[in-house]
């Protein structure tokens, strides 16, 4: 710790608190000294490092929103950025399974549930089933930050959806963030979320029309309580109240690359237009009254008149044009954790081993936005709605049960080594069967029963097919795995 010099000490002796604030502050700036990042030198003048809690680094969300929309209507290269990402984030839906302690219970639950997820009823304007819903939320969620689901309610005499309800997607933009500050019930109200003194969220302003639809003027807005809504965004920072576009650190990157790509694109065109100048070599020949055909045929010969001569044009190469847009899309997807091949869909020089690699480091990130932030913010609270309106239909069983939610399975990159190396994961005792085949995309229950109803199909017929797999003795598996 610095030691105190003698203005220090002064003040220390008329003021204790203010010195005591001093010396503290003076070794917290002698601390920073042993970081580089941290100083003022001249390598870290570009830094910035702006103070604020949680909320106000996405105050400027809606700027970042607009922009990032408009980004992946025009730019190819954001546009394939967001389609990866959902591809395998959401792929055709994460799917809900019912787990009841009645085989007959969970079927009967299962088939009234499929019945309004699986259909356009659960969407309340008719046009999506719920994994179409999980696709333009998680979508939103990339482009635009955040995105809402309501709960409407509907009633038997509605006749429209097997459950008492269905989902309406909103944009951020419902939410009527106006107001400010404490409520006369106590409780305060930050950006259009309601917060009781716990900070627990207890309600939402929305508006009751989308407020930026030119035919609707200036919609009011009203409070909708939280049971009622999902909110579905990626937290980054404890507290944080509202989403941002996950292409906030790639905005521009992507925008100056797709310039780039573009200004070559069009000098190269340019440059193309002009294939051939005449020019005169004799200055006093004069062409008046000439008349000249620039027509170009294959294997022609034209004769010139006398004084003209011809020099076509060679249009400039882009060099390191290629190398350079790989860099930047490499620098895009890693900073979206996505594999390079997945963003440009580039394959030249990929072999197992490197697809498969890279595809592990993707797959983790995909697994990780998966379980930490669309089943938790998503699936978990529509499981309440789910049960809330199974608790009110007549014909489906009062009983216990649980949900379990399975996404899609990753791609293969090749079957042929990685089928035999889980088939040996599940004999090693390594992993169970059902977790296995939950990692693949497939809900267990239905697999079992599908080979049940197979087998029983077969025998009735009386056939039978080989459908036992083959075991890995030895840890030979029939490939040769000496090539790649």
């Amino acid at each position: 710790m610095t030691a105190p010099n003698f203005i220090d000490r002064a003040i220390g002796y008329f003021a204790p608190r203010v010195g005591a604030d001093r010396m503290r502050h003076r070794a917290t700036m002698s601390a920073m000294q042993h970081y580089d990042a941290a100083g003022g030198g001249k390598r870290a003048k570009t830094y910035k490092a702006p103070s604020g809690d949680a909320n106000a680094a996405v105050r400027g969300g809606r700027r970042l929103r607009l922009v990032s929309r408009d980004m992946v209507r025009n730019n190819a290269i954001a546009r394939r950025a967001v389609a990866a990402l959902v591809d395998n984030i959401v792929g055709d839906g994460i799917i809900p399974s019912i787990d009841a302690e009645s085989d007959a219970d969970e079927r009967r639950l299962q088939e009234i549930i499929n019945a309004h997820l699986d259909t356009t009823a659960v969407d309340a304007v008719g046009r999506l089933d719920l994994y179409g819903l999980q696709r333009m939320a998680v979508e939103g969620m990339i482009t635009g930050g955040e995105v809402l689901w309501r709960r409407r309610p509907r009633f038997a005499t509605d006749r429209v959806a097997r459950l008492p309800f269905q989902v309406e997607s909103l944009e951020p933009e419902y939410l009527d963030d106006r107001h400010l500050g404490r409520l006369a019930s106590g409780n305060v109200e930050y950006d259009g979320i309601e917060f009781d003194a716990l900070r627990r969220r207890v309600a939402y302003r929305l508006f009751e029309e989308h407020p930026e639809d030119i035919l609707t003027g200036f919609p009011a807005s009203q409070r909708i309580t939280a049971q009622n809504i999902i909110h579905l965004y990626r937290m980054e920072r404890p507290g944080q109240r509202r989403g941002i576009t996950w292409l906030a650190p790639v905005i521009p990157l992507i925008s100056d690359a797709y310039d780039y790509a573009d200004a070559q694109l069009v000098r190269q065109k340019i440059a193309a237009m002009w294939v051939a100048f005449t020019r005169d070599t004799e200055a006093e020949v004069s062409d008046e009254g000439v008349d000249y055909d620039l027509t170009l045929t294959p294997g022609m010969f034209e004769h010139l008149p006398p004084g003209r001569d011809v020099q076509f044009s060679d249009p400039p190469k882009v060099d390191g044009y290629a190398d350079h847009m790989k860099q930047v899309q490499r620098m895009i997807a890693a900073a979206l954790s996505i594999t390079y091949e997945e963003l440009s869909g580039d394959l030249e020089g990929v072999n197992f081993s490197s697809a498969r690699i890279g595809r592990m480091a993707m797959q983790k990130a995909v697994s990780s936005a998966q379980w930490t932030t669309v089943i938790p913010s998503l699936c978990h609270p529509l499981e309440t709605w789910i049960r809330d309106a199974l608790a009110v239909t007549p014909d489906a069983p009062k009983v216990e049960f649980s949900f379990k939610w399975t996404p899609p399975r990753f791609a293969m990159t090749d079957p042929a080594r990685e089928v035999p190396a889980a088939l040996a994961e599940i004999e090693g005792g390594l992993t169970s069967r059902q977790r296995k085949i939950r990692e693949m995309g497939y809900d267990p229950e239905e697999i079992y029963r599908e080979i049940a109803q197979d087998k029983a199909a077969a025998e009735a017929a009386g056939v039978s097919f080989a459908s036992a797999p083959a075991r890995i003795e030895n840890g030979q598996n029939g490939q040769d795995d000496a090539g790649e």
